[in-house]
């Protein structure tokens, strides 16, 4: 059998045994809903990173969405979760105020907004999140 997108979602929804890690995706989908809205999570636990820039230097793994669900996220985790959980990466998803557009990607937190913008201007990335101010700051 072929494992897509919606043989995740079904087997997220259908089995007891995955309610906690279909409880903690549907919180992440929940926050892609609002423009300007993401997380950034350990890949392995999803607990929410806190400080410091998110931004994406591995623009080769970003995936750009119209919509998400659940299982869009556990495909995302299965394909890159190993070079997510590095040592200083994350899992990443925002929704581009701008246009809608969700973008899921492997983040690195750094602790310094003109290395995270340099970071973010050499990989062409739009933005970078800034946990202190709960808001995205354009490269451009």
């Amino acid at each position: 059998m072929k494992v897509t997108v919606e043989t995740l979602q079904r087997a997220l929804e259908s089995d007891p045994w995955q309610e906690e890690l279909h409880g903690s995706l549907h919180s992440l989908v929940e926050a892609l809903q609002v423009p300007d809205g993401g997380f950034t999570v350990n890949a392995w636990t999803l607990a929410p990173i806190t400080g410091g820039y998110a931004v994406s230097e591995h623009p080769e793994l970003q995936r750009i969405l119209g919509s998400v669900r659940e299982g869009d996220l556990l495909e995302y985790l299965l394909t890159h979760g190993e070079i997510a959980e590095r040592e200083g990466n994350a899992f990443g998803g925002w929704t581009d105020p701008a246009d809608g557009r969700i973008y899921l990607d492997v983040t690195t937190v750094v602790d310094d907004l003109d290395q995270a913008l340099k970071l973010a201007r050499e990989n062409d990335q739009l933005a970078v999140w800034d946990f202190a101010s709960q808001k995205s700051i354009s490269t451009y």
